[in-house]
């Protein structure tokens, strides 16, 4: 498996993961801002980590499986927090990067095993949590894609820990991808949940593994329903209704079409 990093300079958090992962593995820069190893490609941008439009062709070119974005993370409430996401634009509003209506592939075994090993290990981090976001944001990217995130202030990203944490874990993601990715797993699918998974329990728990979230605030439509479902590198068996987050003609339409693409819908009250 072929992976690809991505990191910005501009992006405090992104600068540190990226040092720290350039002090554990021997990087060779291959043209300007590229960089290659015997463990993962490497893309370094002057631009926001959510522009970086460049990725996708990048990816294609190099034959990237699987595309890791190194990023800071922003709250309204801001508190110390290591998040994972795929990223993607649900609605046309694309102010924070990306492509109107089209998300990334997401790649639900890497996704959620990055989250568990974060829950794992978290204890590392005084004051830190873990947790899994909504698909949401820019870049598009048509490759699987996963961005890692340090939150919430500027004295979070550049923390020396939460870098090297973040960086150790992904450190021991390239070295033993197979682990990650031979779970065997059922992949599930979310719609309706808060913008932070409440499955958290669940994933780690090792229940299924969980690919697309649309979160509450995203009117579904059949449209987004069939790219939730579609756009995963494992094909989901599991539908997850928010049920009270949906009004009854949503939670109709919602219910129709993942039975029609053959998902086994789970009614979460």
């Amino acid at each position: 498996m072929k992976i690809g990093l991505i990191a910005s300079k501009i992006d405090e958090a992104s600068m540190g993961i990226w040092g720290m992962l350039r002090n554990m593995i021997k990087f060779k820069e291959v043209k300007a801002n590229e960089y290659t190893s015997d463990l993962a490609l490497a893309l370094v941008s002057t631009k926001d980590i959510v522009y970086i439009d460049e990725a996708d062709e990048w990816a294609k070119a190099n034959n990237i499986d699987v595309l890791l974005f190194l990023s800071r993370h922003e709250m309204r409430n801001p508190k110390p927090l290591i998040t994972f996401h795929t990223p993607g634009n649900w609605t046309s509003d694309v102010e924070l990067g990306g492509k109107p209506g089209l998300v990334a592939v997401s790649e639900p075994r890497v996704l959620s095993n990055l989250f568990r090993e974060a829950y794992r290990r978290i204890g590392e981090l005084s004051g830190y949590s873990a947790t899994l976001e909504a698909t949401h944001h820019g870049p598009f990217v048509d490759k699987p894609a996963v961005f890692v995130e340090i939150g919430s202030t500027s004295n979070e990203w550049r923390n020396p820990k939460a870098q090297e944490f973040l960086a150790s874990l992904i450190f021991d993601f390239l070295n033993d991808t197979n682990r990650y990715i031979n779970d065997g797993k059922d992949v599930a699918v979310s719609i309706g949940d808060l913008h932070y998974t409440t499955l958290a329990s669940h994933i780690i728990n090792g229940e299924y593994d969980v690919g697309h979230m649309v979160p509450k605030y995203v009117n579904p439509t059949p449209m987004i329903i069939k790219m939730a479902v579609e756009r995963n590198t494992v094909k989901p068996k599991l539908g997850i209704i928010h049920w009270k987050s949906l009004n009854a003609e949503s939670r109709t339409m919602v219910e129709k079409e993942l039975s029609k693409l053959g998902l086994m819908v789970v009614k979460r009250r």
